[in-house]
This record gives C-alpha cells, structure tokens and sequence, in this order.
C-alpha cells in the first residue's frame, strides 16, 4: 500500500470511526465504510451539496483503486436551486457546478455532474447505463419531498444490479406529520420481497418547533 492510500486509509478511519460518531450527523459515517467494506470504485449521488459527502467517499474508495480507476455520478439543481424549490423539498442550497466540478475533480476520479432535476436526468442516464462503469453504490440524498424521491427511486431500480447498494437518507422517526409529504419511509414502506431492506442503526436528533426530529438511513439491495 502506497503513501497516499495509506493516507486515505488513515483519513478514513479517523471519518467513520470517530469524527462522525461524535458529530451531530453520525450516520453519514456508514456511507464511508459501505464504500470501504465492499470495495466500491463507482457512486451514484442524488444531491451533491457542497461535496464533501463526494469527496470523502470517493478519497475511502482510492484505500483501494486508483483515480482512474474511479467514477463518481452527481445530481443536483446547483445554481437553479431557488428558494420556492428550498422550500418545497426541505433541502439546501448546492454549491455551482462549476465549483464543485473543480472541488471533486482534485480527487482526481472521473467526475460526471448532472444539472437539473433529477426527474429529467435521471432518466437520461439510466438510458445511457452501458457509457458507465456498473454501479456500486447510489446514494438517495436530493429532493425531500415524497414524490421527488419516489421519482428517483423509480429511475435508479433501472440502473443497479444485484451487486449495487442503495442507501436512501431521510428516513423520519415517529413523525407521521412530516412523512406524508417529506421522506423516503414511504418509498421504503412499498418494496416488495424482491428487495433486501436494512435500517441502520446511526440515529441523529435535532429539535424542531414542531417536536424533535429522528433521522436515519436504510440500504436497500436486489435479493
């Protein structure tokens, strides 16, 4: 193992098994050891964000690969996110594209970002799978409203395989308030037996005026 994957390996570490679980969003830590655990080399991520998710995933996947060897897949609305979209998907603001081209692309994988909503990209990609390298891992983070990650999931089943895992944020706790038109519990509650489902058990808190909020993540695979 060279001196930069041993640096990764180290960083790494230090991500999954201590700055996230003493930091206020402890589950995003597993997203770093699916990537470390089974070897993955190409992400799928629906809400880029500022990037920082991208690039600690993609800095655990070269512990194993190489650069090159890399792929990452981001969607986002970057600059056309305004603030009636803000508020009707409970999300934040992303960076440009261009920023964060330049941001991710210092890993040195092949960056592909796509701009829009993922409605409409979405479904360009996944007709145009074969010009990807098979997919490891997708992450389900963009739009929070029911429909928009229905929407997501919905385009992203045309892309996986068996060896692909999904893992879906949002998954809201004890609140049937916000679940009827925000989070994935309802696109988690209607997979069928043809799906392999799992919670996991990384729970953050925050209060909010209406009551306190529980968030976690579940992975989901083809059986």
């Amino acid at each position: 193992m060279g001196i930069s994957k041993i640096r990764n390996f180290i960083e790494y570490l230090l991500r999954a098994k201590y700055v996230y679980p003493t930091s206020s969003t402890r589950r995003y830590g597993v997203l770093l050891d699916l990537v470390y655990k089974h070897k993955i080399k190409t992400i799928m991520e629906i809400g880029v964000y500022s990037g920082r998710r991208a690039m600690e995933m993609i800095n655990t996947a070269k512990i194993r690969y190489s650069p090159e060897e890399i792929t990452y897949l981001g969607f986002d609305l970057f600059e056309e996110m305004n603030d009636e979209i803000l508020k009707n998907q409970l999300s934040k603001r992303p960076d440009t594209l261009d920023s964060l081209q330049t941001k991710i692309g210092k890993t040195g994988a092949t960056i592909h970002l796509f701009k829009g909503f993922s409605e409409e990209t979405l479904p360009k990609v996944a007709a145009q799978k074969n010009r990807y390298p098979e997919i490891g891992l997708v992450f389900v983070d963009g739009g929070h409203a029911v429909e928009t990650i229905m929407s997501d999931w919905k385009n992203v089943r045309k892309i996986i395989t068996e060896k692909t895992i999904v893992v879906f944020d949002d998954y809201y706790l004890e609140r049937p308030d916000l679940t009827e038109k925000f989070g994935c519990n309802k696109v988690i509650d209607s997979l069928g037996d043809e799906y392999n489902i799992g919670f996991f058990d990384n729970i953050d808190s925050f209060d909010q005026e209406n009551g306190k909020l529980n968030i976690r993540m579940v992975m989901v695979s083809l059986k």
